[in-house]
């Protein structure tokens, strides 16, 4: 029996693909749906406009002040009106109205409304709607083909469940939305229908959709062409991971054209050049530090994360070579608010410039980080002062009078490197020497003697096998999200994820992987930011955030709250409702909290997954000091989640 499919072209959003794309042909029901056609011009009028008009063709010209007299209008209103309807070339500078636009808004020439008839797709496995209207009409009528023998057309199994499941009218209306919102990016215009003006075919007519499928390049991860042709389809790629999980043969189907394509990995001989300070003794005393000094894997100098990195572990070891015990005993027995008089003091009589507001309370849970081996700049610096301060040989003193800015500059630099992190500024390096090597050198060498550096940065690679990755990395990223899509991303997220796929592509088995989450959680950071300071929450309490999101999501069919969104601190919460976002964690709760109903259910169709990913990314993140070596499995997870995010709040 020839396969029957529905022809609407030959959708190919595919650059590099391993092997050829293949098909799969996807089961629907089609419901038709009638619809008010286009608005007539005169619903485009205000009602003082046809007042005015219907005023004028009744009783013949008049001026502003007989129709402010007949109508108890105020004058400079209806002479705003006149003004507005001859802009619009619906009267003369007389008042005389036009004949030829006569008929475009006069109500005896309105006494039917025109109709059309469309079809909406419900896909027949997962019961999700297509967001495509199909009108027809004599110039787009519903094309058929039969199957190509030689594509040998996978088919999907239909869901028996959604036979006798036809939409509602909010469907049909949630449709149109969807459907004006891409036109409205790509400059159409388009209007939403009345739900009382729609209605529907309860029999469904069962047809198949001619999906393209590819396994891509760039992680070896499936793509499915949008049936329609408007790039990738996110509800059959989500549609198709829920069919792996429960169909064998449908999943063993997958793993073998996989296994067919696998080619050997690439691989790149590393020319870092071995430092000085790059030996067994230093190794064996500031192994994190000298860690943190080698070039990320895609690069070719150290990024900023790196730069700060090093900072932060430079004052870890150095507090660690001298006694700390009474410092900590001093600030666990101290009032957290009495820490920044005494860090100021403290700052002072080592030689630093007056520093204002930028010391923070050592709370008891950073001291205890301390003590279990982590290094966060705010606790290393605040111990290492206080060790400076009762001890005159301490190196802090000779930064202070080499550099009495010295803690200005280094505040500074945190702004910087905290403003990147959660994805408020990225200002790319370009595979250039950062102006802050420098200044961490300097530090670094001063806190820890035997650390010598020499004039210039390592490079971990040549100019252009860093420029080759680049390229790849820009392709990659513009093969996944496609022009239009990349291109809405603005420069700054473009960036960022080029500079997060060129570890991607490099990295192999247990690779560190901490910048690349850092990178992918201000991406995502990034995509958040300027919604929640587009509406507010109803009037709620800082107490009820959490419980109010979790409630919200759960009817919307995201889920529970996970546990690192459940943790967010409220005042974070709150700050970026007001526009001043912190964190990821705190955009995506107060993502929930603004969005209506409509828009989370197009994300729990799109991406069922959507707060479990965000979820994901948080837990890896953690602090961008800290090593995180993973198999490629697990980051190829991560780049999914954040990528699949991304894509879910560009449709909304």
């Amino acid at each position: 029996m020839t396969l029957k499919l529905l022809d609407y072209g030959k959708p190919n959003p595919f650059a590099k693909t391993l092997g050829k794309p293949r098909n799969l042909a996807w089961p629907v029901n089609a419901y038709r749906v009638t619809l008010p056609g286009a608005r007539a011009k005169s619903a485009h009028l205000n009602p003082f406009e046809l007042l005015m008009l219907n005023l004028i063709d009744a009783g013949g010209p008049q001026d502003a002040h007989t129709l402010s007299q007949e109508t108890c209008i105020p004058e400079d209103l209806v002479q705003c009106v006149l003004m507005r309807l001859c802009d619009r070339r619906y009267i003369d500078e007389h008042n005389c109205i036009r004949d030829e636009e006569r008929d475009s808004w006069n109500d005896k020439t309105e006494k039917h409304q025109e109709y059309t008839t469309a079809l909406l797709f419900r896909d027949s496995f997962s019961g999700k709607i297509f967001p495509y209207l199909h009108v027809l009409d004599s110039a787009n009528p519903l094309r058929k083909q039969d199957a190509d023998p030689e594509k040998r057309h996978k088919t999907i199994r239909a869901n028996h469940k959604y036979l006798n499941d036809p939409p509602t009218p909010r469907d049909v209306v949630r449709t149109s939305r969807a459907m004006m919102k891409r036109r409205f990016a790509f400059g159409k215009k388009s209007y939403l229908p009345k739900i009382q003006q729609v209605t529907i075919a309860r029999d469904a007519e069962q047809y198949h959709l001619d999906c393209p499928i590819a396994i891509q390049k760039s992680d070896g991860e499936f793509r499915i062409a949008d049936p329609f042709g408007n790039g990738y389809s996110l509800l059959l790629e989500s549609s198709l991971r829920q069919a792996l999980e429960n169909n064998e043969n449908l999943s063993a189907w997958l793993l073998n054209w996989r296994k067919d394509l696998s080619n050997p990995a690439r691989q790149r001989t590393e020319t870092t050049t071995k430092e000085s300070y790059d030996n067994e003794t230093n190794w064996d005393c500031y192994p994190k530090l000298l860690k943190s000094l080698r070039p990320k894997k895609g690069k070719q100098y150290r990024t900023i994360g790196q730069i700060y990195a090093a900072l932060e572990w430079a004052f870890f070891y150095s507090c660690c070579e001298r006694s700390y015990n009474k410092v900590i005993r001093r600030l666990e027995l101290e009032k957290q608010e009495d820490h920044h008089k005494r860090l100021h003091d403290a700052a002072k009589k080592i030689g630093f410039n007056q520093i204002r507001s930028d010391f923070l309370p050592v709370s008891s849970g950073k001291l205890k980080a301390f003590l279990n081996g982590n290094a966060e700049l705010d606790t290393v610096l605040c111990i290492a002062l206080l060790i400076a301060e009762r001890d005159p040989s301490h190196p802090l003193r000779d930064l202070a009078e080499i550099d009495p800015d010295f803690l200005v500059k280094l505040f500074e630099f945190k702004r910087k490197r905290d403003s990147q992190g959660h994805g408020t500024k990225w200002s790319p390096s370009n595979d250039k020497r950062l102006p802050e090597e420098s200044f961490m050198q300097n530090t670094v060498s001063n806190l820890l003697r035997s650390m010598v550096f020499s004039d210039t940065s390592p490079q971990a690679m040549s100019d252009d096998e860093a420029a080759d990755i680049r390229l790849d990395a820009r392709t990659s990223i513009q093969q996944e999200f496609g022009f239009a899509g990349f291109n809405r991303l603005g420069v700054n997220l473009q960036e960022r994820l080029i500079d997060a796929e060129r570890f991607w592509i490099e990295c192999i088995d247990n690779d560190d992987a901490s910048n690349f989450a850092f990178d992918l959680s201000a991406a995502m950071q990034q995509m958040f930011r300027d919604r929640p300071s587009r509406q507010l929450p109803p009037d709620l309490n800082k107490d009820d955030y959490h419980g109010f999101a979790n409630k919200k999501a759960i009817d919307n069919g995201l889920g529970h709250l996970p546990d690192q969104l459940r943790s967010v601190n409220p005042y974070r919460i709150q700050e970026t409702l007001q526009g001043n976002d912190r964190t990821l964690g705190a955009c995506a709760v107060a993502f929930l909290l603004i969005s209506d109903e409509d828009t989370l259910a197009i994300v729990a169709d799109a991406q069922p997954s959507f707060l479990d990913d965000i979820n994901l990314i948080l837990k890896s993140r953690e602090h961008g000091n800290r090593s995180l070596p993973l198999p490629k499995d697990e980051i190829r997870k991560l780049r999914h989640s954040c990528f699949t995010t991304i894509k879910t709040l560009l449709e909304v």
